[in-house]
């Protein structure tokens, strides 16, 4: 409604009365992408799940992210072919119903399934509110309330393991981690009602849904990643892996699921260049600039959940059950506290000194920071740990805002909106696939180590019981060193991928041109 020659029906207060609820459960929907990380721990005690299955777990954290990251491109286009208010009280309707599964489960595949259905309702919000931006906003003010959107979705996620561990600590459980989604979203649900009739009223669908692209992107999606997320491991007789773990479903499927997800992939790829409305728009990716800052952002995710998910594996194997959440969440704090101050900062220094030298500091800051935690000692130190935590955080989030604008520098206005999600897809996949990748080798590099141990054979004088209870003490004292010598090699990982993504990052400078 806001080409040019269209006058806009919407009165400068009332765009905001329609935006303000949608930009609350987009940022309510971001925070739940990192919550888990401080509750992780303490999920695993509750249910009862063995703490060396990180390659069964990691779903607790992927299974969001695939159904976040899907229903960024077909949420888009699913408003444009059912109105914006549908989809809105849709989306609103999938992160409400997870959230309450997710309070509520009892088992590891309860819970994951709870998080994809929440992550599809939160995914679903963000581009919906983008598209929702274009509808209600003209092309003068158009990018700067565009930025808004991506700042909240941005300071959502990074403030996500602080909301975590805050409302852990006052409630006194990890399930009201998800509770408080119930009634918040019913909250904001109610409050866009109203306001999205309006915006109903005045807007015609423009684009029919093109389904066949969105299955083929969610299928190649969690078949890829599925693939990548089993570890490689030697089962003994009886199915069971080292300490006790039970071996993965999929056991044996690893190279036929990764080959099945390519292909899905390559069909997706191939059926977007052919159609005049595809659902991700490939010629961006032709544009250096939208290319080095998307191929940026997929390092940063990389390294972004690397820090998430293996320091509370790391807390979970140093300290008593206790203490998990309080020492989660203060070693999280280091991590993204800075990264909160520094994203917000960022847009403000990259109007002062440009775009590719803060990425390129960001980027260095962050590696820095992960040799120095692939330097921590085998026990509980702040003053060794937090370090490098500080400078990882402060390092990432000097990279968010200059990517975002880098992105959006060359896009057309038809094109702005999509543009914004892609380079949020993007970081998502690499928090996806980079999580599962480094889950399954951590998982496999463990179990291999642990089988190679040798055990001191039983003496004359002992019985079977005392056996038994100095076979499972030696090997309990042998895993955590192992355990947290294998962290540290995926924090040296992170730090690998962050200089990897200076080359990128240099490039954002550049123009289309």
């Amino acid at each position: 409604m806001s080409d040019t020659g269209k006058q806009n029906p919407f009165k400068p207060d009332a765009r905001w009365l329609i935006l303000l609820p949608a930009l609350a459960i987009v940022f309510l929907s971001s925070v739940d992408l990192t919550v888990i990380a401080p509750i992780l721990p303490l999920i695993l005690l509750d249910l009862n799940i063995n703490a060396a299955e990180a390659d069964r777990y990691v779903w607790i954290a992927s299974g969001y992210l695939i159904a976040y990251t899907s229903c960024i491109p077909l949420f888009g286009r699913l408003s444009d072919s059912i109105g914006r208010f549908r989809a809105l009280m849709l989306a609103a309707a999938l992160f409400v119903g997870g959230s309450l599964i997710c309070a509520t489960a009892e088992s590891l595949w309860v819970l994951v399934l709870g998080r994809i259905i929440q992550g599809a309702g939160g995914g679903a919000m963000l581009p919906v509110t983008l598209a929702l931006v274009a509808d209600l906003f003209d092309e003068e003010v158009r990018a700067p309330v565009l930025g808004i959107v991506g700042g909240v979705e941005t300071i959502g996620w990074v403030l996500g393991p602080m909301w975590g561990s805050v409302i852990e600590q006052l409630a006194g459980s990890w399930r009201w981690v998800f509770w408080v989604n119930v009634p918040a979203g019913v909250l904001i649900g109610t409050a866009m009602l109203r306001p999205a009739r309006e915006v109903a009223a005045n807007l015609v669908a423009r684009h029919r849904l093109d389904l066949v692209s969105a299955a083929l992107i969610v299928a190649a999606l969690a078949t890829i990643t599925t693939g990548l997320s089993i570890a490689e491991t030697a089962a003994v007789e009886d199915g069971a892996r080292a300490l006790g773990a039970a071996a993965h479903p999929l056991d044996g499927y690893r190279l036929p699921l990764i080959l099945a997800g390519i292909a899905l992939t390559a069909a997706f790829i191939f059926r977007q260049v052919r159609i005049p409305n595809p659902l991700i728009p490939l010629h961006l990716f032709r544009v250096p600039r939208f290319a080095s800052a998307a191929i940026a952002n997929f390092g940063m995710g990389v390294a972004l959940m690397v820090a998430l998910v293996n320091v509370p594996v790391a807390v979970a194997v140093l300290v008593s059950a206790g203490q998990l959440s309080i020492v989660t969440a203060q070693l999280l704090a280091g991590f993204s506290i800075p990264m909160a101050i520094t994203a917000l900062s960022g847009g403000f220094l990259v109007r002062r000194f440009g775009r590719s030298p803060l990425a390129l500091l960001g980027f260095g800051l962050g590696a820095i920071g992960y040799v120095l935690m692939s330097q921590w000692p085998f026990e509980l130190n702040y003053s060794a740990m937090l370090p490098g935590l500080i400078l990882a955080g402060t390092g990432l989030g000097f990279v968010i805002a200059p990517l975002a604008d880098a992105a959006l520098q060359d896009s057309t206005d038809d094109d702005r909106g999509i543009s914004a999600s892609l380079v949020i897809v993007m970081r998502l996949l690499g928090m996806t696939l980079g999580i599962s990748v480094l889950s399954a080798w951590a998982t496999g590099h463990v179990d291999s180590r642990l089988r190679a141990i040798d055990i001191p054979p039983q003496q004359d004088a002992e019985t079977t019981a005392e056996y038994l209870e100095q076979q499972e003490s030696y090997l309990f004292d042998q895993a955590i060193p192992i355990t947290l010598e294998i962290l540290q090699t995926t924090y040296l990982v992170a730090g690998i991928v962050c200089v990897v993504s200076l080359i990128p990052a240099f490039f954002i400078r550049r123009s289309r041109k």
